[in-house]
């Protein structure tokens, strides 16, 4: 089945922010659109509100010298491995 919002979003998305940015950089619109399941089973859980696809969200620091950049990335699962952080019945 094909989904306009999925179709939008690559297997997996990444953006960051510098520590003294305001903006993070080039988030992608679809995400924003997600429906935000919280915390499942040791991961941070997404959901299209159209098809039902999972994605999964991380977020990182890491530092260099010119200061602290914050990484965020979303990942989309398939659904033998959406089986794993979903329980059973949703």
């Amino acid at each position: 089945m094909k989904c306009k919002l999925c179709d939008t979003l690559k297997e997996k998305e990444s953006w960051n922010k510098q520590w003294m940015d305001e903006e993070w950089s080039a988030i992608p619109e679809a995400f924003g659109k997600l429906t935000d399941l919280g915390f499942i089973n040791g991961s941070f859980l997404y959901q299209c509100p159209n098809c039902g696809l999972l994605y999964q969200f991380c977020s990182w620091n890491e530092s260099f010298g010119d200061g602290r950049t914050e990484f965020e990335s979303i990942r989309k699962l398939g659904p033998e491995e959406a089986k794993k952080y979903l329980p059973e019945g949703m």
